[in-house]
């Protein structure tokens, strides 16, 4: 897998949370995105993703910030008052590889970035937002800055990074369906070193991110026959579903699907395919 979009996690209950504008023009390399977003709510409804780190930089003369970390349940995630801003995403491990942070010491919930960074990176993740233009030229110099402070870190980083993507691309790959027997085989690690890598780097432990990632290959699965094959979501079997997406069953499949959405696949079809017959 080479395109590092990938990694980035749906989320469907944004559209229930209120009036939000993403920037179409968004910016990637690295594992980083950056757009430009604005939104009329005091929160948002989210569902965990594939173990993504968040950040968004306010674009007033009053500039601050939240960062926030990964989330392992579906909850409302308070905006702290923002309402428009640059949002940077981190693929999962990306922001522990640039600012050696811990992902699991960041909040969910957010947390202020006066409590995440140093005064001198607050000072130029201001100047690169506020001493451009507004949109895309603040984007470019907010994503270079990350990319300058990436090329920073030191070799043992860079291998522990390296071991990171590894896992996660498998992960991936699999669909969330790989053992951590064959985690050790393919990188050639114990599993005592990928669990503490993992859970430092990504914010959650393998089996979490397994379980996650599944979940994210369900959604993505439903959202591409609506959005693409418009598929008559009546006729499709969900025992079928749940062997094709790795779980054990139906039921395995339905279990964990409402834990993380709040939904059983059934509902939460229904939902979209209103969503899809409404949006023409």
């Amino acid at each position: 897998m080479k395109d590092s979009r990938y990694f980035y996690s749906i989320q469907p209950f944004w559209e229930d949370s209120g009036d939000i504008s993403q920037d179409s023009q968004m910016m990637e390399a690295s594992g980083i995105a950056v757009s430009h977003m604005e939104w009329n709510n005091e929160s948002w409804l989210c569902v965990p993703g594939n173990g993504q780190i968040g950040l968004i930089l306010s674009d007033s003369e009053e500039f601050f910030g939240i960062c926030y970390g990964v989330l392992s349940c579906k909850k409302v995630i308070p905006l702290h008052g923002l309402k428009k801003g640059l949002f940077v995403r981190f693929s999962p491990g990306r922001f522990s590889d640039i600012f050696s942070i811990p992902a699991y010491e960041i909040l969910p919930e957010g947390m202020d970035i006066r409590d995440v960074f140093s005064a001198v990176q607050i000072g130029q993740l201001r100047d690169a937002v506020c001493l451009n233009e507004k949109g895309k030229e603040a984007q470019e110099a907010v994503l270079s800055l990350m990319i300058r402070w990436d090329a920073e870190k030191t070799v043992y980083r860079k291998q522990k990074s390296g071991t990171v993507l590894q896992i996660q691309r498998l992960i991936w790959e699999r669909g969330g369906n790989i053992k951590m027997k064959e985690l050790e085989e393919e990188t050639a690690y114990t599993s005592r070193y990928i669990q503490e890598l993992v859970t430092e780097r990504v914010g959650i432990p393998p089996k979490q991110l397994c379980r996650q990632t599944r979940f994210q290959h369900a959604l993505q699965s439903i959202h591409r026959e609506g959005l693409i094959q418009g598929t008559d979501k009546g006729k499709i079997c969900l025992a079928q579903e749940a062997a094709r997406l790795g779980y054990y069953d139906q039921a395995h499949y339905n279990r964990e699907f409402k834990e993380f959405s709040g939904l059983c696949p059934g509902a939460y079809r229904k939902k979209s395919s209103d969503l899809y017959n409404t949006i023409k």
